[in-house]
């Protein structure tokens, strides 16, 4: 039979003691909502942004965004503001991606400080792209930087997409 070390039980008591305090940490920077849950405000968010896409209402994917938010597309072309942003969306809604359909899941959600969510997942876009006639399959990921200030709703302060 061996001796159990004190040293070694005692290293384990406090490597313990660390990762709960970590765990702790992290759900504290969660966000606590009254009647609602944070995950499942970001996560309607992008549901938001995904439907107003697919029934190309710019006015409604742009209302999305803080008045200062940006937009970056999968080509690199980057929009501030809400007026800029619903410029771009609109030339990409007729132009480029006229009558697509945007399906998106949301793999992971992190609240890095309160009043800040990112949201992470992948995407796919089906239609037909209006300026070749050539059928779109594109895929790729997004990531959304949204902030929610003095209790209103959460709005898309950053949005990145990437294709694969």
């Amino acid at each position: 039979m061996t001796k159990a070390n004190p040293l070694g039980l005692i290293a384990r008591f406090f490597a313990v003691v660390f990762c709960l305090s970590l765990a702790q940490e992290a759900l504290a920077a969660e966000p606590i909502i009254p009647g609602g849950n944070a995950r499942t405000e970001v996560r309607t968010v992008v549901q938001m942004f995904v439907s107003a896409w697919n029934r190309g209402n710019t006015d409604a994917l742009t209302n999305l965004f803080t008045p200062e938010g940006t937009f970056t597309t999968p080509r690199g072309t980057k929009a501030k503001g809400r007026p800029a942003i619903r410029t771009l969306l609109t030339q990409e809604q007729r132009e480029l991606y006229r009558g697509t359909t945007l399906i998106a899941q949301v793999d992971a959600i992190a609240f890095p400080n309160p009043g800040t969510a990112i949201a992470r997942g992948a995407y796919t876009l089906h239609g037909v792209n209006a300026a070749s006639a050539a059928e779109v399959a594109a895929q790729g990921i997004f990531s959304f930087q949204l902030t929610r200030r003095g209790g209103s709703a959460w709005r898309i302060e950053s949005a990145r997409i990437f294709r694969y």
